[in-house]
């Protein structure tokens, strides 16, 4: 079941049967260069039950990024939760397969105020 869904992509909660198609991804060097290291296929077992646990336990966690056009996952996004000196706090987290490239998603339109800025430059350029 989608936790969101727009035209481009899908977010759903994890399942067990997601361990082969994110094991690509976060068994992929490149992709987890900011990790300490890449995750075996165990590790990426482990992942999906914490995230599967966050869930139940916090209503959140990482969710499966699931393109639409061809209803690959391509990573996960989503919010979980860490322990600070003070208190518990969330944070936002992505992780996109390192393959998934521009040619994947159309551009995005610039937002007005960007737009606006590009005119202005052009006109006094």
């Amino acid at each position: 079941m989608p936790v969101l869904q727009t035209r481009r992509l899908t977010l759903r909660q994890f399942e067990l049967e997601d361990v082969d198609a994110l094991a690509t991804i976060l068994s992929d060097a490149e992709t987890m260069r900011y990790y300490p290291a890449p995750f075996d296929r165990a590790g990426v077992a482990d992942w999906i039950q914490r995230n599967r646990t966050r869930y139940a336990n916090d209503g959140y966690g990482l969710w499966a990024m699931i393109l639409n056009a061809t209803r690959e996952l391509i990573g996960d996004c989503g919010l979980v939760r860490k322990a600070s000196t003070e208190s518990m706090k969330s944070r936002s987290a992505t992780t996109c397969a390192a393959t998934f490239g521009a040619r994947d998603m159309p551009p995005r339109p610039p937002a007005p105020a960007e737009t606006t800025d590009l005119q202005l430059s052009k006109s006094t350029g």
